[in-house]
C-alpha cells in the first residue's frame, strides 16, 4: 500500500473498496501466519496509508468503499477529508437485529474531490436472528456478486 504509486498510475480506477487492517500493530488477536497478520494488523499500512492510496488509484470524483470497526467512526470521518474523499454515506453493519448488541461495523462510500454532505443510512443486518440465516438484503449482495459497487441498501 505504501508504495502503491509504483503498481497503479494515479486516477486509473473509477472505484477503490478497501478492508484495510484494524488493529495497531501489538494490539488484538495475534496471529503467528503472516498473511493473517498482515490482514487484521497495520503492519504494511494503515488507516492514511490506505486512505492515500485510495486517493491516487481513483479517479476525481470517483467512488471509495470503505469497511471500518464503527467504535472507529471518529477517526474514519476525521481521516478521510485529509486525502481529499468526502464521505458522502455512512451504512452500519450488525450481525442481526438486536437491540442490545452495537454495531461492529460501518461501510463508509467517499467520492474523491466530492462536496459536503453525508448520509446515514438505515442499518444493515447480516442475519435474521443469531445463528440464522441470511437477511434478504445479504443474500441480494451475494446475488450480486458481479454487479457493479453499491453500498449494501441500495
Amino acid at each position: 500500500i505504501r508504495g502503491i504509486s509504483a503498481l497503479v498510475a494515479p486516477e486509473s480506477y473509477d472505484t477503490v473498496v478497501c478492508n484495510p487492517p484494524f488493529y495497531p500493530t501489538g494490539s488484538g488477536r495475534k496471529n503467528l501466519a503472516e498473511q493473517a497478520r498482515i490482514a487484521r494488523h497495520q503492519t504494511a499500512g494503515g488507516l492514511d496509508d490506505f486512505l492515500g492510496a485510495s486517493r491516487l488509484a481513483v479517479k476525481n470524483r470517483g467512488c471509495v468503499y470503505f469497511i471500518y470497526p464503527a467504535e472507529q467512526i471518529c477517526e474514519f470521518i476525521h481521516c478521510a477529508p485529509n486525502h481529499r474523499l468526502q464521505v458522502k454515506r455512512i451504512q452500519l453493519i450488525y450481525s442481526y437485529p438486536d437491540t442490545s448488541n452495537s454495531a461492529r461495523l460501518a461501510l463508509f462510500q467517499c467520492v474523491k474531490n466530492g462536496g459536503a454532505g453525508a448520509e446515514v443510512l438505515p442499518p444493515f443486518y447480516m442475519y435474521e436472528e443469531k445463528n440464522g440465516a441470511y437477511t434478504p438484503a445479504m443474500e441480494n449482495l451475494y446475488a450480486r456478486n458481479s454487479a457493479p459497487c453499491h453500498i449494501a441498501s441500495r
